[in-house]
């Protein structure tokens, strides 16, 4: 049976599953009643939504990597919060029991394979994560500062920090790289290691997106390419900030851009190729679990007749997990971060023009 279809089958019915995940926990470790709380029992099912919802990521990628690194980064943010591992572990093999025992026929064939290297991922010694603000990058005290204000909510100082950088004569290009981008990073790894709560990490995101916008006279001096690029997220991705800082930075290097932000539906990008007619369309999508919305929404491109040409990139957390995935999603091209797409683009000018 095709994996997608497999995925598919198991979309349709998660929130059983995820429940008779939990029963069967529940019955090989009972001490967990008396340990969590009626909320925390609560917030367990959602996880265990969770953990079907990546699986059948993975299943409809066939690409385990993506179902082992959600598993990795689960366990380092349960053991901040001081869960043991053996829960985090016991639920993925409770899963394992339930989809073999509601899918006997397909299990070994399609499903075995990501549940035990998940399992084998999550034994293994964990290394300590490191800051993405190093030492050795030119800007890198400019990007400490510039979070620790974020952190305190000066975002008006940290806009000013900015400013004076530029007048100083830093160049934009790397104040989106390595202040913008890598200050991103770190506040994700400081969110999951549970140095800050989410409220903070969402303040200094919109603090950012804030401090960019006000650098958009800097942005529009460049040459232009005469390349236009459509760029947005997927319907129901929220996490636009990278998708944005992309945008921008190919204003940077030339390329007109109609930015469509986060969480637009399919039938509303379709619309907007139509009408702008881009020779790009740039699709991000952060949480992994949008990766099939992806796929969805090039197959809807390549069958409209009116913008089947459009060259179609893809980007985010899961395409830099898994490598090969933004062919399975059926795009053109690839790129990994803000720079590396406006090379991407380049190297392919020829063929956008054309």
């Amino acid at each position: 049976m095709d994996h997608q279809v497999v995925a598919q089958l198991i979309r349709n019915d998660r929130q059983n599953i995820a429940e008779e995940v939990l029963r069967l926990q529940l019955e090989i470790m009972p001490e967990m009643a008396k340990r969590y709380s009626a909320y925390q029992m609560e917030k367990t099912i959602q996880d265990m939504k969770y953990h079907v919802q990546f699986l059948e990521t993975a299943l409809f990628a066939d690409s385990p990597p993506l179902f082992i690194n959600y598993l990795c980064w689960l366990k380092e943010l349960l053991e901040s919060m001081g869960v043991p591992l053996r829960d985090l572990s016991m639920s993925v093999v409770c899963l394992g029991k339930c989809l073999n025992a509601r899918y006997p026929d397909i299990y070994h064939k399609t499903m075995d394979k990501i549940i035990s290297e998940g399992l084998e991922h999550l034994n293994m010694a964990a290394l300590p994560s490191e800051t993405f603000l190093v030492e050795e990058l030119p800007y890198s005290g400019l990007a400490v500062k510039y979070l620790e204000l974020l952190l305190k909510g000066e975002r008006f100082q940290a806009s000013e920090l900015i400013q004076d950088a530029l007048k100083r004569g830093a160049p934009i290009k790397e104040i989106y790289l390595q202040v913008f981008q890598n200050t991103q990073y770190e506040l994700g790894r400081l969110w999951q290691t549970g140095k800050i709560n989410v409220a903070q990490e969402h303040y200094c995101t919109a603090a950012s997106q804030f401090v960019m916008a006000e650098l958009y006279p800097y942005i529009f001096r460049t040459a232009n390419q005469g390349i236009t690029v459509v760029a947005g997220c997927v319907g129901n991705e929220l996490h636009e900030v990278g998708i944005r800082m992309i945008a921008d930075f190919m204003e940077l290097s030339g390329f007109n851009t109609y930015y469509v932000g986060a969480n637009t539906p399919a039938e509303s990008i379709i619309a907007t190729l139509v009408a702008h007619k881009p020779s790009v369309l740039a699709i991000s999508a952060t949480m992994t679990f949008h990766v099939a919305e992806v796929a969805e929404l090039i197959q809807k491109v390549r069958k409209s007749k009116e913008c089947n040409d459009v060259i179609v990139m893809v980007g985010g957390y899961p395409f830099n997990i898994d490598k090969n995935l933004w062919e399975t999603v059926g795009a053109d091209c690839y790129a990994r971060n803000a720079e590396e797409a406006v090379g991407v683009l380049l190297a392919m000018k020829s063929e956008v023009e054309n």
